[in-house]
């Protein structure tokens, strides 16, 4: 009964926000192991907080997307959105403190879900897609949840290591 009294007080403490910069900047902080060597590998050069959370924040802040945060007893433990890139084309992004994923997957992926759909009935885009590490077992799942599908692996694409590319077209 204990068990269930944790479970309930835990649920009762997350919260879904808008991003704003401090919540990327806490949570690139302490991003997970998977984030810091997908950032390193993309960027080629060594995990950088402040930088991870300025490529993060910089299409927020120029009206070029959105992104919400869950909150954990006031703390950012995660954070996504959408960046509108390329013309009918959107991107889905991710950053989430250790096991983040794991305890919020469900919830995440039905507020990423909502905006997914939205971007692709009313904001003028035919695709969504994101690039997964190929060793990110935690993101590949919450990819499915989200339902984004497997498109492609790309064999060395950056860092010298493969990664998949996940999409949802309509």
């Amino acid at each position: 009964m204990a068990a269930v009294a944790e479970e309930a007080r835990r649920e009762a403490a997350v919260r879904v926000v808008e991003t704003a910069w401090p919540h990327l900047l806490a949570i690139c902080r302490r991003m997970d192991r998977y984030h810091r060597v997908e950032q390193e590998a993309l960027l080629g050069a060594p995990y950088d907080p402040e930088h991870a959370a300025v490529r993060l924040w910089e299409p927020l802040r120029r009206g070029m997307g959105f992104g919400v945060t869950v909150l954990e007893g006031g703390e950012p433990v995660a954070a996504m959105g959408l960046v509108f890139g390329r013309p009918g084309a959107a991107s889905t992004w991710l950053a989430a403190t250790e096991g983040a994923i794991r305890r919020h997957a469900h919830r995440m992926a039905a507020v990423a879900r909502q905006g997914i759909e939205a971007a692709l009935a009313e904001g003028g885009v035919q695709r969504v897609e994101a690039l997964v590490g190929w060793d990110d077992r935690p993101t590949r799942a919450w990819m499915a949840l989200v339902g984004l599908e497997r498109e492609a692996r790309l064999r060395r694409y950056a860092g010298g290591r493969d990664w998949f590319l996940y999409s949802r077209v309509v």
